[in-house]
């Protein structure tokens, strides 16, 4: 089900996605499916409705960047400027962090890899 609401969504099939993601919410709901709903319904010009599902995802998850972001281009939509701009910054911030905590994870993989690495070179020269 999550799958052909992505698929209708990414088909420009908004109407069919928000549709199947009600059906998902319906089974398993969770903020990012609620701001991938928010967001196809943002897409058919329904921006209360995308609000009403981007503060549901945000109740659910505080730090959801998309959901942020659906509803600050709704309020944008709607003409709330200065709501929009807080919420549109809050999602760039977001994504800000975990770009830089991916990288720091990144990081420490490739450090790890490179230890392993050198850990089996040793055993292969002990051998």
């Amino acid at each position: 089900m999550g799958t052909a609401a992505s698929e209708a969504a990414s088909t420009g099939d908004h109407a069919k996605a928000v549709e199947a993601f009600t059906e998902v919410i319906q089974l398993m709901p969770s903020p990012l499916v609620y701001a991938k709903r928010g967001h196809s319904f943002l897409k058919l010009k329904k921006p209360n409705a995308a609000i009403r599902d981007a503060d549901k995802a945000i109740s659910l998850n505080p730090d959801s960047a998309k959901a942020l972001r659906v509803r600050g281009s709704a309020q944008r939509f709607l003409g709330n400027y200065e709501a929009a701009q807080k919420d549109l910054a809050d999602a760039r911030a977001e994504i800000a962090e975990l770009q830089s905590a991916k990288d720091v994870a990144e990081d420490r993989l490739s450090r790890m890899q490179h230890k392993l690495k050198d850990s089996e070179l040793e055993l292969d020269d002990a051998s």
